[in-house]
């Protein structure tokens, strides 16, 4: 296997390589091409009236951003729309080549309120792709030389820049989350706690809570405030300063972007984004923030953190999600005791109770290979079970007449549906781009109540099974509008709705319907009244439930969340109170969610006839000067130093349905006299990662000299979420043919080395892991066990190990591994042989033993265990550095093998046997820190000093039993 470390391209790649390796696509799709004057609408046959839609508006959109911005693309923009995953989302791609793709998956009303969710969603990721391309006239001919990696933004534009200019332009019709009191709560409840976030936390190195949303929330606003303050004409003109060449400072807010801002406004930035604070403080929305003394559960034990999901109440007890950890707790308000009910899938989000608290409807995603798919599972509390009960394709299920409503998926339109006791499926509500559901909840067997997010304004809404009655709450207030057009988290408890609202951009508030003095069957009980609460509580009050007249609620505060009570009892709230009365929705939005009209025509955006399509070729997207680096230097790991060798290029490629990627490197070796490459091919073509790769290079490690090993390989990768995905399996089976040339000591170049005869071998990996670990902890929890075989053909050596994992943080700060590994081929005291080079435990290896001249070892068998002293939180920024947290841990680590005569081998030796030991003990100091010194890509990496006694040598009469070693590992 090849052995040289390219660290060059360390930084270029990381910002590319999640996006590059997810599964997008079915297996064997088909995709089809629309072109516009500007794009290439990507698509399979299931997403044609959405990819004609969006067609029919794309080319004026991106005249509109591009006018805005003042920024043109340097090439066609593709976009691919994927309607094969449940999660809405969507993604710009800024490398190997900028591309754009839209996921035809409807988001539910309580996320993001657009006035047309598809058309906000394309206009998101086209400020990205536009904004990206800023470029002067110097920046644009190395572009066009060199392609995506030269792209100027990549390096000038900080993260709360780019996810800004999208948030704010998504924003501008008015709707957005710029205009959505939700995210302007998260930045007051910051100024509240008196920790508003700098512009280096903004910039995507501060990992806690609630971590990425940083730079979105805070950019959205900060970008709004520039174009409020100083118009759209300045701000186009700062995204085009980033495009030109940047003056470099050691001081982070004089570096690059901060410097163009200065000269852009003639304002300091922190100057800047000390009014922006300010700006949020108008108005006294922070000093009308009261604290709430009733807080019920924040955490227990280690954990002491807790990051609240759905809520839901029944049998007079309350239910939520730990995210964290992704269990289902339960507080009794009798006891005031709080415990774990059961265990959840691994993406739950929303609950519902039975009125006996009995079962529990959980909704969440489950996968098919990488593809989330929407699920709604029933569990017995009692027994922390399954009852057998799964519908899947629906979410934010909740119990009504046997058996459960929620909101279905018809591509990105959204609907509510009931699924029977049988499993049949009835569409009650049709949604569109423009009509977006939320959280239907059953008031009776007839009755349900629901969310509706009309173009951008939300309103509470009822609906009549079987009579297909269907109405908006509307109250006798002047600002009745507001007072609907943000409410959240509804849910229906104990015969009373309950809602949170904000109407004048303060903090969330609790709102209650009393509907349990209906009577004849009606919607609303006689002299029906709405209590809108007017206490602006520090977390805001999400999510509301009642048990036993108390009103249980999540209170969101700066970084974790908290199970609240309100001081008030739920039939004694004080607030306004207003009259309610039914207002029939108008003709056509009725006439549209009851299906009489459908919900969008294929070409009803179109300006003009659309062109036909056509087939869809990868490959002519795939560009190798797209993204290409020249001068890239061969450095190559070696038993006495690390060597430079020779110079390179690489080149990376990308089609823009993320089915195929390429990278190649090929090198000039003067040391060798020879050209090594490396080429790695990835087809997701078969619902699976197809990897083939290829390389030609130099081994300099082995102890008889040089190796010339040239090797192809072709390997897959599957994973399967098992039960409620806790628990995952993978594999990674492959077949490798390789040929071995030792270096004939003449000084000629490699070609001239002989091959030996080939070596042919099959192998695979597999794991069973339910690991999880947060980027704030050290360890995690869980158990992994990996297992590996691999044999040469025929048959003539073989190899197998395996690797056994466990982490307790939550519970104890420990973690252990042990691990056995047999080869008949001969291995080193590292578990490293020529043929079979890759180890499953190269991370706990007794590598402070650095005697790798041994080959001949048949077994080998370790174990780590090590344990946390400390962590202490830091979060903050030294110059370019981004100091997260120091931490102190203290591990054991010991090897057990059979020497096999070699006496100079390091260890123990067991008397009277060939049995050695490996035995150390070290302690670890270090801290994990971040940086964004290329703007765009900030990443997270570990530090560390450890400090080592090698036990097993204090008796050799060397001087060898302390080492020292610094060590670096990558967030990834």
């Amino acid at each position: 296997a090849m052995r040289y470390r390219n660290y060059f391209l360390l930084c270029f790649l990381l910002g590319g390589i999640a996006a590059a390796h997810g599964q997008f696509f079915k297996p064997l799709t088909s995709l089809r091409v629309i072109q516009t004057k500007y794009f290439d609408i990507i698509y399979p046959p299931e997403s044609e009236s959405t990819a004609r839609t969006v067609a029919g508006f794309a080319d004026q959109t991106y005249e509109r951003v591009s006018g805005l911005l003042g920024i043109t693309l340097q090439h066609r923009l593709p976009v691919a729309i994927n309607p094969h995953s449940d999660v809405f989302n969507g993604s710009t791609a800024f490398m190997p080549a900028i591309a754009v793709m839209l996921f035809d998956t409807p988001i539910d009303a309580e996320g993001w309120a657009a006035a047309n969710t598809l058309e906000g969603l394309f206009v998101h990721e086209l400020v990205h792709a536009v904004s990206m391309s800023t470029m002067g006239p110097a920046a644009r001919v190395f572009y066009k030389i060199f392609g995506g990696w030269t792209l100027p933004a990549v390096y000038t534009a900080p993260k709360f820049m780019i996810e800004g200019a999208a948030v704010s332009f998504e924003s501008l019709d008015g709707t957005g989350r710029v205009n959505d009191p939700l995210i302007r709560q998260r930045l007051l409840q910051d100024i509240y706690e008196d920790a508003f976030h700098g512009p280096f936390q903004a910039s995507g190195v501060y990992d806690l809570p609630p971590g990425g949303n940083i730079f979105y929330n805070y950019g959205g606003f900060f970008s709004a405030y520039l174009q409020n303050k100083y118009g759209m004409e300045k701000y186009a003109g700062l995204w085009q300063a980033m495009g030109q060449e940047g003056r470099t400072s050691f001081v982070f807010t004089n570096h690059l972007y901060y410097r163009s801002f200065t000269q852009v406004y003639g304002v300091p930035f922190m100057d800047a984004w000390k009014d922006f604070q300010a700006s949020l403080r108008s108005g006294g929305a922070v000093e009308a923030i009261e604290e709430n003394a009733q807080r019920r559960y924040s955490g227990f034990g280690l954990h002491k953190k807790l990051l609240i999901g759905g809520t839901a109440s029944g049998g007079g007890r309350v239910f939520f999600i730990d995210e964290l950890e992704g269990n289902a707790l339960v507080h009794d308000p009798e006891t005031g005791s709080t415990r774990t009910a059961l265990s959840l899938d691994r993406a739950a989000y929303a609950l519902d109770a039975s009125a006996d608290g009995g079962r529990l409807l959980v909704s969440s995603y489950r996968y098919e290979g990488a593809l989330p798919r929407a699920a709604v599972t029933e569990y017995a509390v009692k027994s922390g079970l399954p009852t057998g009960r799964v519908w899947g394709g629906l979410y934010k299920g909740r119990y009504f007449r046997e058996g459960v409503i929620g909101l279905g998926k018809d591509l990105h339109r959204n609907s509510i549906v009931y699924r029977s006791p049988e499993g049949a499926e009835e569409t009650l509500l049709r949604g569109s781009a423009e009509i977006v559901y939320s959280n239907p909840a059953a008031l009776d067997g007839e009755w349900i109540v629901f969310t509706a997010a009309k173009r951008g304004r939300r309103e509470l809404c009822l609906f009549r099974y079987g009579t297909n009655e269907l109405y908006t709450l509307v109250s006798d207030l002047e600002d009745d509008d507001e007072r609907w057009r943000f409410i959240r988290g509804l849910t229906v408890s104990e015969g009373r709705i309950l809602f949170s609202f904000d109407h004048d951009n303060r903090m969330y508030k609790l709102g209650l319907v009393d509907m349990r003095s209906r009577s004849g069957g009606g919607a609303l009980p006689e002299g029906a009244a709405a209590v809108f609460t007017e206490r602006n509580f520090s977390g805001g009050v999400f999510q509301p439930v009642i048990a036993g007249n108390r009103v249980y609620y999540e209170g969101a505060f700066r970084t974790w969340d908290a199970l609240m009570q309100y001081p008030e009892a739920a039939d004694a709230l004080s607030g306004v109170k207003a009259s309610l009365r039914l207002e029939p929705w108008d003709g056509a939005d009725a006439a549209l969610a009851l299906g009489a009209a459908p919900a969008m025509p294929a070409d009803a955006m179109a300006a003009g006839p659309l062109p036909d399509s056509k087939g869809y070729i990868p490959f002519t997207y795939m560009n190798p000067f797209r993204f290409w680096i020249p001068l890239v230097p061969l450095f190559r790991a070696s038993k006495d130093a690390d060597g430079f060798d020779g110079l390179g290029i690489f080149s990376w490629m990308t089609d823009p349905a993320q089915t195929n990627e390429i990278q190649t490197e090929v090198f000039g070796d003067w040391k060798f006299k020879m050209a090594p490459f490396s080429l790695i091919w990835v087809n997701r073509s078969f619902g699976f990662p197809l990897q083939f790769q290829a390389s030609d290079n130099i081994d300099p490690l082995p102890a008889n000299g040089p190796w010339r090993i040239t090797a192809f390989s072709l390997s897959g990768r599957v994973r399967a979420g098992l039960g409620g995905e806790r628990l995952v399996f993978s594999a990674v089976p492959d077949v490798t043919v390789q040929l071995n040339a030792q270096d004939t000591k003449t000084g000629e170049t490699a070609y001239s080395w002989q091959y030996g005869d080939p070596v042919y071998s099959i192998g695979v990996n597999a794991e069973l892991s339910t690991l999880e670990r947060w980027s704030w902890e050290l360890f995690g929890r869980g158990a992994a066990l990996s297992v590996s075989g691999r044999s040469a053909l025929p048959f003539s050596a073989f190899r197998t190990e395996g690797l056994f994992r466990f982490a307790l943080e939550p519970v104890f700060p420990l973690r252990a591994a042990l691990y056995g590994v047999w080869d008949s081929s001969g291995m080193d005291i590292h578990g490293t042989s020529r043929y079979f080079g890759s180890r499953l435990f190269a991370s706990y290896a007794s590598t402070e033993y650095t005697d790798t001249d041994i080959q001949n070892l048949a077994w080998l068998t370790g174990a780590e265990a090590e344990i946390k002293l400390f962590s202490a939180e830091i979060q903050r920024g030294v110059s370019h550095l981004y100091i997260n947290r120091f931490f102190g841990s203290l591990a054991w680590r010991g090897a057990f093998f059979d020497d096999r005569g070699d006496r100079l081998a390091e260890g123990t030796m067991l008397s009277g046997t060939s049995y050695r030991l490996l035995n150390s003990l070290f302690l670890r100091l270090g801290l994990t820190a971040s940086t964004a010194v290329i703007q765009a890509l900030p990443y997270t990496a570990s530090f560390s000093i450890i400090g080592g006694w090698k036990v097993s040598n204090m008796n050799d009469g060397k001087l060898n039993d302390f080492f020292v070693r610094p060590v670096f590992t990558l967030e990834l």
